[in-house]
């Protein structure tokens, strides 16, 4: 799948160095993936939306929010919260 919106990650990055490698394995699945269920079982903490998906990225409060439109996944946000898992987590 192609990665749009890279530009939200290395924003975050700046901000947050230890989460470039977790963010790097996220992009290296997502591109490597041809459907989003391959990008579920790598990520296996998910929350499912009308508007999107968010996954939970490392045992730190990481969380990338995307919106899928097969073959682009687009990055919505990338934040630093337990709050997006709060009422409803999906362990795949």
């Amino acid at each position: 799948m192609r990665v749009l919106k890279k530009d939200k990650l290395i924003e975050f990055i700046k901000v947050h160095p230890d989460a470039e490698q977790p963010l790097r394995a996220w992009v290296d699945a997502a591109q490597s993936a041809t459907f989003v269920e391959e990008i579920m079982r790598s990520f296996r903490q998910v929350k499912l939306s009308q508007t999107g998906i968010t996954f939970r990225i490392s045992s730190k409060p990481y969380f990338l929010s995307a919106r899928i439109k097969s073959p682009a996944i687009f990055i919505e946000a990338v934040t630093v919260t337990r709050k997006p898992f709060r009422n409803q987590i999906i362990n795949l």
